[in-house]
């Protein structure tokens, strides 16, 4: 009986502390969301640090010729896209009525299904015979003073969470080390070295190559865009390469707005078909062939896992959240599977430095019990 009342208290306990971290997650998103992001790219970009740490640089330069390789690219691609996101802007008027104008031509083939919802409507409210809510208008201030404070806003967050990226990266040992000095018992230490290895050497290695695919991917749509002549190519492989990182939503989203662009562009709808379909027979390529020949099963996600993550993210935190979605729950993967897989006496831990205090320390591993058994 008290077995079955602990076990019913911890599981009210574990669910409220859950409920407590989305209530916080939520209220405070605009704070952890440039940490989030940072986590993942010094994830990202360890394995590079790490590289030229065993070359002989230290880590504090290490840390900064990364981080400054990393905002250069950044740079030099928003460089290169400014341009065609200009233009894109200037013509943006013209383009939404062009897509409004086609939208009426698609619209006579739903026609049919509107005028019968429109009879359902009309009979439901003579059912009820309630009246029409009144027109509630809220008065906000003017677009550019939206878009002023949501591009600060998102500014003095890219800052941050650029300057995280280089402190992540120069402090990851103490970091880590840190957070094995908090556990207490042995083989506590040892999962978090076992499940730290796990990280740098699997999920790492995994987020760069993603990383590679991508820029990869978003130079074959912008050049096979350009081949059709199809407007702001460079734009749009930016864009593709980027909504890569989001798995199933990223693709079809592309795709819709390259249709969309294809009607502007293009006189008919099938010719306004093909920028959606070379941007679909490219995304197919690298999602069935080139990703897993490349990353073969060294992460494997459950695809209904991957749907709900995007979509708690994205409901969270909006477009950055699905971003961070997939790489928070390949950590997240990792961290269980050591921490609930039991660990085998016999099993060797490769020695790993921790920092106890201001002298370094080295933590070695147990004697192995099986040849001392011998």
């Amino acid at each position: 009986m008290r077995r079955e009342r602990w076990s019913i208290a911890i599981g009210c306990l574990v669910i409220l502390t859950a409920l407590f971290a989305l209530v916080v997650c939520w209220a405070a998103k605009d704070f952890l969301i440039p940490i989030a992001i940072a986590g993942v790219v010094a994830i990202m970009l360890s394995p590079i640090v790490r590289g030229l740490e065993h070359a002989g640089a230290p880590s504090l330069l290490s840390a900064g010729l990364v981080s400054l390789g990393f905002i250069t690219l950044l740079g030099g691609i928003g460089w290169a896209v400014v341009p065609d996101l200009s233009d894109l802007s200037e013509k943006f008027p013209q383009t939404m009525r062009t897509i409004e104008r086609r939208a009426r031509e698609l619209q006579e083939f739903v026609r049919p299904i509107r005028q019968a919802s429109d009879q359902l409507q009309n009979v439901g409210k003579q059912v009820s015979g309630a009246p029409r809510s009144p027109t509630v208008v809220l008065q906000q201030g003017s677009a550019i003073t939206v878009a002023l404070g949501s591009a600060l806003t998102i500014a003095v967050q890219a800052i941050f969470s650029l300057a995280l990226v280089f402190f992540f990266l120069w402090q990851r040992r103490k970091l880590r080390s840190a957070m094995i000095h908090v556990a207490r018992t042995y083989q506590t230490k040892r999962r978090l070295l076992r499940m730290f290895a796990d990280i740098k050497q699997r999920v790492s290695r995994y987020l760069l190559t993603v990383l590679l695919v991508n820029m990869a991917l978003g130079i074959c749509v912008a050049a096979a865009l350009s081949l059709i002549q199809f407007p702001n190519a460079l734009l749009w492989g930016a864009a593709a390469g980027l909504l890569n990182f989001i798995p199933y939503a990223g693709s079809i989203a592309i795709e819709i707005a390259a249709f969309a662009m294809g009607l502007v562009h293009y006189p008919s709808i099938e010719q306004a078909l093909i920028p959606p379909l070379l941007i679909y027979l490219i995304y197919s390529l690298e999602g069935y062939v080139i990703t897993p020949m490349i990353v073969g099963r060294r992460v494997v996600l459950n695809p209904l896992a991957v749907f709900l993550a995007i979509g708690f993210g994205a409901w969270v935190w909006g477009i950055a959240g699905a971003v961070v979605a997939v790489p928070g729950l390949i950590v997240l993967v990792c961290a269980l599977q050591h921490w609930y897989d039991p660990i085998p006496d016999h099993v060797d831990v490769e020695p790993v430095a921790v920092d106890l205090d201001a002298n370094e320390r080295q933590m070695t591993p147990a004697p192995n019990i099986s040849s001392s058994r011998a």
